[in-house]
This record gives C-alpha cells, structure tokens and sequence, in this order.
C-alpha cells in the first residue's frame, strides 16, 4: 500500500507556506543576522552546534519568534507555555531572594 502524501509544506517551508524555499532561506538568514547567528536563549553561536538552530514557532498559531539551539528549544521552551511558565517565574520571584 503506497504512503498518502502530505499537502503540508516541509521543510523550511512549513514557517513560512507562501514562499519559496529559496525565500524561506532568506527569511531564515534574516532572522540568525538580526540574533548574531546565536540562540536567541542561550546566546551560544550556532557555530558551536552540529545543527543549525531551530526555528521556534508557536504551535498554536505557527507564528515564527525566533532561532533556538536544540537544547533551549527542547528543553527550555518546549515544555512550557505562557500559562505554564507564568507560576514558576511567580514561585521563584517570591522565594528565591
């Protein structure tokens, strides 16, 4: 049985659906010279890792925020939300003096 094909774009594509790949490597290089070719997270330059840095983007409404480094994009911002970090930062504003 053959695979269904996707109609989702892959790729660099997915970020930004009404362009061209080649526009989309634009955009990308737009937005690592605008960070200093670092994590917008961490601030480790992208040279330092064996992948490019990922293109963080709300899952909800697929708005691009910027590039993050794998940890900081796994570890950092994928487990939270706003409504599930906001409690941590209050907790730890109140008890870490």
């Amino acid at each position: 049985m053959a695979k269904k094909k996707s109609t989702k774009p892959s790729g660099l594509r997915r970020y930004w659906p009404d362009k061209t790949l080649a526009q989309c490597e634009e955009e990308r290089e737009r937005m690592s010279d605008k960070q200093g070719a670092c994590c917008a997270i961490c601030k480790k330059p992208e040279a330092h890792f064996s992948r490019r840095l990922a293109i963080d983007h709300n899952h909800k409404t697929g708005k691009v925020r910027g590039l993050l480094c794998f940890p900081c994009n796994k570890f950092k911002v994928g487990k939270f939300t706003i409504e599930t970090i906001t409690p941590v930062i209050e907790y730890l504003l109140a008890y870490d003096e």
